[in-house]
């Protein structure tokens, strides 16, 4: 996608990336956590598509541990993860190792605002996580589709992976919700 959706200044600047790194944060849920705006990012995942190629290249599923409301982590997993800090780092750093360092320019790509305009910073500033500048940048799958193909993404309705790949007369795997499998679907 050769687009980019700046979050700071609302604008679109024509940019060519080599990688579209797909995140979908998973958050904890419930009526007293949404109501509170006390939702935590406990799932942490990436997958990396290679643009010239039109392949994903890697993935990566990380967990974090919830501090203010521990007791919604029931996964094992998840109840012996790492900080926000700790997985923001770790995520920080492969994209260093994996496109900085190599002089291959990448972006971010979302389904919607809310992973990372919401989710993310919100949840960063409540924990003391400074966030790098590539967290403001990002592509917004559902934005780009809506401009694409306004027909489809119907008038006001929130654009889906299923809707898109309908559209898009895509075949996708039933199990393709969450996270890590939300970021498969979209990639």
């Amino acid at each position: 996608c050769p687009l980019s959706h700046s979050s700071q200044a609302g604008r679109r600047e024509a940019m060519a990336f080599d990688y579209l790194v797909i995140v979908d944060f998973q958050v904890t849920s419930g009526a007293a956590v949404e109501e509170k705006n006390e939702q935590e990012i406990w799932e942490f995942p990436w997958v990396v598509f290679d643009v010239a190629s039109k392949q994903v290249v890697d993935e990566k599923q990380v967990y974090v541990k919830p501090t203010l409301h521990p007791e919604l982590a029931t996964d094992p997993a998840v109840q012996s993860a790492g900080s926000l800090q700790q997985s923001v780092q770790d995520f920080n750093d492969y994209l260093y190792r994996s496109f900085l360092a190599n002089n291959k320019d990448f972006c971010l790509c979302t389904l919607g605002e809310l992973p990372l305009k919401r989710w993310l910073r919100v949840d960063a500033k409540e924990k003391g996580v400074k966030l790098a500048a590539h967290y403001s940048k990002f592509v917004d799958a559902g934005a780009e589709f809506s401009r694409l193909f306004p027909r489809a993404a119907g008038a006001g309705a929130a654009v889906t992976v299923q809707r898109m790949a309908e559209h898009l007369q895509v075949q996708l795997d039933p199990a393709h919700t969450g996270g890590l499998l939300l970021c498969r679907a979209l990639a």
